[in-house]
């Protein structure tokens, strides 16, 4: 098992059709373990949200279709270094929900590049425990999130915008929690490096 029994079980006993909501604990634990909350980082719950594709009425009920999702910002010294961004696992299945996911995700990490004292903001998207992973050079004089939009094109037949296999990392698999971890791994190397660049600086000046 990738995590400890401990952790792993507050992701395997949510119920089937769960929503975003059941997900806090289980995240909030899981991000606590790996970002200790004795060390310069803090996980924070941002915020729970919906958003309404008013453009794409169900066809059945003429309604809107809604998602919700839950933000959770990890910070270093009171700075964004990750967003995490839960939305419920049984639509990861929709096309428009995984749509409405991938623009969400990429606005969320456009809004805070230019606070991240990183040369890289991280993202990842989750369906539950399907993890799609996203990224932003914070020193692109035009920043491009990563991987790249895919623009719908009816007329070539391109209407898929966020392929279903861009989730497809299992956070409870042994291939999904070590890209995770190798990720965290990767923004504490960087984050010592920059406190590292800080405090040479300051010893000179």
């Amino acid at each position: 098992m990738p995590w400890p029994t401990r952790i792993a079980r507050q992701f395997q006993i949510i119920p089937e059709g769960s929503g975003e909501m059941d997900l806090h604990g289980p995240y909030n634990k899981l991000l606590n373990y790996m970002f200790s909350p004795t060390s310069e980082y803090t996980v924070i719950p941002r915020s729970s949200f919906s958003i309404t594709a008013k453009d794409r009425p169900n066809p059945e009920t003429g309604k809107p279709p809604e998602l919700a999702f839950m933000l959770l910002e990890i910070q270093y010294e009171n700075l964004p270094v990750l967003l995490f961004l839960i939305t419920a696992p049984a639509v990861v299945e929709s096309p428009l929900a995984r749509e409405m996911a991938d623009a969400q995700m990429r606005g969320q990490l456009m809004s805070l590049a230019g606070l991240c004292p990183l040369n890289t903001l991280r993202g990842i998207s989750a369906f539950g425990t399907k993890l799609c992973f996203f990224t932003v050079d914070t020193n692109a004089e035009k920043p491009e999130v990563q991987p790249a939009a895919i623009l719908r094109e009816s007329e070539k037949g391109i209407e898929d915008v966020a392929p279903r296999d861009r989730w497809t990392k299992d956070l409870l698999s042994k291939e999904g929690a070590s890209e995770l971890m190798e990720l965290v791994e990767s923004i504490k190397r960087e984050c010592d490096t920059e406190t590292g660049s800080a405090d040479d600086f300051m010893a000179q000046n």
